[in-house]
């Protein structure tokens, strides 16, 4: 029996193997990782837009959440034994420099799968998503379309908006998390999670 395709289009982080290693129990999944962009001209663009003071407190967060990252392995590991999840890498990984990359465009089309999912990309090219006739789903961390964007789950418990923090699953559109939405799920933080354990307990 021919199973469907699937392409996962993602970053280079441990949910990208959950995803993998879910889907390909049930589907021919391929993998395509985008290499991360140049960090100092994330921070020039990023500086030009929010400037540079509030740009030395997102590297300062980031730092902070290396080490907090490290501190909280032990809850992860436990988030991971308790779902029974799997973050084998897969043996073969097509990498590409962008997910709106010709390369990335090429690989699509060539391999032209029922579904493309995506975990943590780049905002996705309108020529991206019109290259190859399958569609797009996005995994959303954070309930839209009230928390779009990076870390919703993250800020929704800032807001204290605990029936907003959660997970979203919906299709691709030419917006920024605006799809129609397929699933929504609520997660629930314990006392011992944090900004580095949220994820996992997402997926």
């Amino acid at each position: 029996m021919n199973r469907q395709k699937i392409i996962i289009l993602a970053q280079d982080i441990d949910t990208t193997y959950i995803l993998y290693n879910l889907l390909s129990k049930y589907y021919t999944t391929y993998l395509i990782i985008e290499n991360p962009p140049s960090k100092i001209s994330f921070l020039k663009q990023r500086a030009k837009k929010l400037g540079w003071l509030k740009v030395v407190g997102q590297v300062v967060f980031i730092l902070y959440s290396k080490i907090l990252y490290r501190v909280s392995k032990s809850r992860i590991n436990q988030i991971l034994s308790k779902a029974d999840i799997d973050m084998q890498t897969p043996k073969e990984i097509k990498r590409v420099s962008s997910v709106n990359s010709s390369e990335c465009i090429e690989i699509l089309r060539d391999i032209s799968p029922n579904v493309v999912v995506l975990n943590g990309t780049r905002i996705v090219s309108a020529k991206t998503l019109n290259c190859i006739d399958a569609p797009f789903i996005n995994i959303h961390a954070g309930i839209t379309p009230k928390y779009r964007g990076v870390h919703g789950g993250y800020w929704a418990l800032v807001e204290r908006d605990y029936n907003n923090c959660g997970v979203t699953i919906h299709l691709l559109d030419e917006g920024i998390d605006t799809g129609d939405i397929i699933y929504q799920q609520e997660i629930y933080p314990t006392k011992d999670d944090n900004f580095c354990t949220y994820p996992y307990l997402q997926f």
